[in-house]
């Protein structure tokens, strides 16, 4: 079984991945908590007619840190990436088969062993294949739809990554 994709990535499913990427883990998790918790304070500080506007110039400031500065952030990031990187503007050749996943670029291609897969996720746009930490083939669902159960099946025979949820 062989499943042959050419993606473009779009700035939506970019900013999909790095919204997930970044909000996915423990200091994701712990930025929304504290900027959740800074905009409560901010709006109790209303009644406090004795904390300083510095104090609550800070806990606003914070409060919008990872709940819309972050996120504002990520889009401009990912425009940037789709527009400049050649290795997201351009369409890549994905092949994935029970031997790995060969990715190819133009002349230059790379080829992964599923043991070399770390993580394999999902979000609403993507299907997010982690071969490091930092470092995931971002396959949109558009694309991979056709093809989702012949992957699911692939993933599941072939895959020894410690984490594996795909929707």
């Amino acid at each position: 079984m062989e499943i042959k994709l050419k993606i473009q990535l779009t700035v939506k499913e970019m900013y999909d991945f790095l919204m997930s990427h970044t909000y996915s883990t423990f200091s994701g998790y712990t930025g929304v908590i504290l900027s959740i918790c800074a905009l409560i304070g901010f709006f109790y500080s209303f009644d406090n007619d004795q904390m300083n506007i510095a104090y609550k110039f800070v806990l606003l400031l914070t409060g919008l840190l990872f709940t819309v500065i972050q996120p504002m952030m990520l889009y401009k990031r990912a425009k940037q990436q789709v527009k400049q990187n050649e290795s997201i503007n351009k369409p890549l050749e994905y092949n994935i088969s029970y031997a790995g996943i060969k990715v190819a670029c133009g002349d230059e291609s790379a080829e992964y062993d599923w043991n070399q897969i770390m993580k394999i996720t999902s979000t609403k746009k993507s299907i997010l294949i982690y071969t490091s930490r930092i470092h995931a083939f971002v396959l949109p669902k558009r694309e991979v739809a056709p093809h989702m159960e012949d992957l699911k099946k692939i993933v599941r025979e072939k895959c020894t990554a410690s984490y594996i949820k795909m929707r």
